[in-house]
């Protein structure tokens, strides 16, 4: 049986946790060459879930499937701080890949895919917002961690 003790000292831990690691990615992004960086591991971790997939009519394009594009969708968050479900995310995505022409919405076989660099736009993007937040919140320099 938990008591309500418990649960608020549990809670207190998670955004203790969460605090820990939005300043340890504000430093990694805020370092030199940290949002490439930062994007490079977000796609080394899609790869990890599931390996880019290339067609025949894309020979040089990587392509992720919906299952490993679900991991960023939860841990960045994305349905807390935008309202917007992970159906929705995935639509976005196909979306701006057939706006940018590296898909067609007639190829049925990639109903399940999305081009990386696709998610790559997304992710500075996501960053970029994130920084312009740490800033307004007063952050300009890196957070010594004790």
């Amino acid at each position: 049986r938990f008591h309500r003790a418990d649960v608020l000292a549990f809670v207190e831990m998670v955004q203790h946790i969460q605090a820990y690691c939005t300043v340890v990615m504000w430093n990694a992004v805020k370092a030199e060459g940290g949002v490439d960086s930062f994007i490079d591991w977000m796609c080394r971790c899609f790869h990890e879930i599931q390996a880019p997939r290339k067609f025949a009519a894309y020979p040089d394009v990587k392509f992720i499937h919906t299952d490993a594009m679900k991991t960023p969708h939860e841990i960045l968050n994305i349905r807390l701080a935008t309202g917007v479900n992970y159906i929705d995310f995935w639509e976005h995505l196909q979306c701006a890949a057939e706006e940018k022409e590296l898909t067609t919405v007639w190829e049925l076989k990639l109903d399940d895919y999305v081009p990386e660099v696709v998610f790559m736009l997304f992710a500075k993007e996501f960053l970029m917002g994130f920084m312009g937040l740490m800033q307004k919140l007063g952050f300009e320099h890196e957070v010594i961690l004790d």
